[in-house]
This record gives structure tokens, C-alpha cells and sequence, in this order.
């Protein structure tokens, strides 16, 4: 104890003797090493994707022109943990995402067998924000062997789904004056899913978990812009049309006392704009994700 200190100035913290214009500076020096933190983890995460899609170019996973740019995003983003390992495995097969240039059933597992390989070195790195050298990635001669093997058709089908959906009379993915799905909403600025149509949103998928994955692929992009952005996105799909139809489908079910398939059966029997179970269910999963 100092002779002659008060209760008051033993307890008093660093703050007590802070004016505002300390405190400011205190938060602008702390912001900024927030920002370079999060630059150099950035750029750790930008360097090992890079790493990985050199492997999987000397490995011939990757063999189409124009097959990079999307890859490196869909690594990101699940180095990042914005995309799981199922939706990142669903990303390099879709079409729309890639662009008409998909990975093959192999090469995307080789791919992801790399990326996973790299993520623990990635969490530890976020984690403490401590950037090291990213290790070599490498791949087992085994594994590229396998890839060359013949590979037994095996068609993939969603019957069911399909015939729910036909039961409406709704199609997903449909091609419009030439051009598949509805593609410049997956890129285009935060008004583009403001103003989104139900129409739209079935053009952006094979289905209503594909068309809602891409929103949330897109919302979660934006906040490599910033925070604000991200929530900016957040805000423009809960002014979009299919939102305030879920939130109508919603609270008809709530006030009325009847199920969701009840209402969206009478909005169909009425000509009233409707959303399909599955697709109520789809943008009830996005908004929780958008929640959390």
C-alpha cells in the first residue's frame, strides 16, 4: 500500500486518469491493430489457398481455363468458416456457382482433402492472430493415382423434390431468354437482393436450399468489405419480396390458427403469390443463420 492513498484511488482503474481526447486515441490505436490483425490473417488465408490451387493445377484437378477465380472464393470462404465442408463440396459441383465449368465428383474430393489438411494450421492462426509461414501443401501420389481410375456413373436425382415442386407447378434453374439461372444477382450490389423477385430466387438454384444458399453466399461475401456492408445485405433481403411473403405466409398461420401447408395451399387456390413448404422452410434455415 502507498502511504497515504484513499480506498477511492486504490481502486480507481487506468480510466480514472484518462481525458476523453487519451480514451479516443486509446480506441483509434486499438482499431487500427484490429485492422492489421485481421489484414495479415487475411492475407495468410489468401496465401495458402494459393498454395492449394497450385498442388490441384500440377495434379490436374483443376484443368479448365477460367476454373481458378471461382475455386480461390469457394476456399476462402470455407477457410474462413463462412461455408461448410458439405456447402463448399456443393459449391465446386454446382454449375451456377462455377460457372458452367464444375469440378468432377474426384477431383472435388482430392480438392477438399487438401483444404482440410490446411484448416487446422488456418483456425490456430485466426485464433491468435500469430502469422507464420504457410506450410507446403502437398497431396499423396496414391490419391492422384485413384483420381485417374474410372469412375462408375452414378446419377444423382432428387425425385422427390422434383415432384413437390411439380405439385405447385414451380420449377427451379430454368433458363430465360438464353441464359442459365440468374446469374449477375449472385455478384451484383446489395439493391440487386433488395429487390429480388420470388421468380428471381427460383432462377438462382436447382432448388430452394440451392437459390437460398446463394443469398447467404452473397450476404456473407460482403462482409469482406466491411461489417456494415454485411449487414447492409442483411437488411436488403428482409426487404425483398420473399421475405415479407415468408413473414405473410407466417402470420396468416399464426392469426388464423392453421398450418403452413393450409395457408400456402389456400394462397395457391386464391392465385396469391405463395412459397412452397420447401421453400418456406429454406428461408426460415437463412434467416436463422442470418440471426446468429
Amino acid at each position: 500500500k502507498v502511504e497515504g492513498e484513499t480506498p477511492t484511488e486504490k481502486k480507481a482503474t487506468a480510466g480514472f486518469y484518462f481525458t476523453v481526447d487519451d480514451e479516443k486515441d486509446i480506441r483509434e490505436l486499438r482499431d487500427g491493430e484490429e485492422e492489421e490483425k485481421n489484414r495479415k490473417i487475411k492475407e495468410f488465408i489468401e496465401r495458402t489457398v494459393e498454395g492449394i490451387i497450385r498442388v490441384a493445377e500440377e495434379a490436374k484437378i483443376i484443368t479448365l481455363p477460367g476454373q481458378n477465380e471461382q475455386i480461390k472464393k469457394i476456399l476462402f470462404s470455407r477457410l474462413k468458416d463462412i461455408r461448410s465442408l458439405m456447402e463448399t463440396r456443393e459449391a465446386l459441383a454446382s454449375p451456377l456457382i462455377m460457372h458452367n465449368k464444375p469440378l468432377g465428383k474426384k477431383e472435388i474430393e482430392l480438392l477438399l482433402t487438401l483444404v482440410e489438411k490446411q484448416r487446422t494450421r488456418v483456425e490456430e492462426v485466426i485464433r491468435t492472430g500469430i502469422v507464420g509461414v504457410v506450410e507446403p501443401v502437398k497431396l499423396k501420389e496414391a490419391d492422384i493415382q485413384a483420381m485417374r481410375q474410372p469412375v462408375i456413373d452414378e446419377s444423382i436425382t432428387q425425385k422427390s423434390g422434383e415432384e413437390k415442386q411439380n405439385e405447385f407447378g414451380v420449377k427451379y434453374g430454368q433458363e430465360e431468354k438464353g441464359t442459365q439461372y440468374y446469374q449477375h444477382i449472385i455478384t451484383g450490389p446489395v439493391e440487386e437482393i433488395k429487390h429480388l423477385s420470388l421468380n428471381d430466387f427460383r432462377r438462382l438454384g436447382a432448388n430452394p436450399l440451392e437459390a437460398a444458399g446463394r443469398i447467404w453466399e452473397k450476404i456473407n461475401l460482403l462482409e469482406d468489405e466491411s461489417l456494415i456492408k454485411k449487414d447492409e445485405g442483411t437488411r436488403a433481403w428482409r426487404q425483398s419480396e420473399i421475405y415479407r411473403l415468408y413473414l405473410a405466409i407466417g402470420g396468416e398461420s399464426m392469426t388464423e390458427k392453421k398450418s403452413i401447408s393450409q395457408v400456402i395451399n389456400e394462397r395457391k387456390a386464391a392465385g396469391k403469390l405463395f412459397l412452397m413448404p420447401e421453400e418456406f422452410n429454406a428461408v426460415a434455415d437463412l434467416n436463422r443463420k442470418l440471426t446468429y
